[in-house]
């Protein structure tokens, strides 16, 4: 069971626990890079460590080109990834594709319905 506390900020911590920003963004970072190291090890490539740092941020929709979000808002994620490893450059530009498959990424891309209730115990 992961704990989270009340953030001081949209994305602090309190009491050493991460806020809901940092549990989500741990959950991508997770996700792609297992998904790039799992590719790798079924490629047999020589992949040893994947470093991923990634920010998130709202940005006002017309700051990005043909974004249409409600209430002008989009969320923006920064993504770095570090591959360590002696990979050839043809290797490197197919994981560089391969990320982007990971199954927490296609969740925060694609459009959402949240179908909610409500009820007391």
């Amino acid at each position: 069971m992961t704990t989270s506390g009340l953030p001081t900020s949209r994305s602090g911590s309190i009491m050493g626990k991460p806020g809901p920003h940092d549990m989500l963004l741990g959950a991508l970072g997770s996700c792609m890079t297992m998904t790039l190291l799992l590719h790798s090890c079924r490629k047999e490539w020589p992949l040893e460590k994947v470093e991923v740092s990634i920010e998130h941020d709202r940005v006002h929709a017309e700051d990005a080109e043909s974004v249409k979000a409600l209430g002008g808002l989009m969320e923006h994620f920064k993504i770095d990834l570090v591959l360590n490893s002696d990979l050839y450059d043809w290797q490197l530009d197919c994981l560089a594709e391969i990320w982007s498959r990971c199954p927490i990424r296609k969740t925060l891309a694609g459009a959402h319905v949240f179908d909610e209730t409500v009820r007391a115990a």
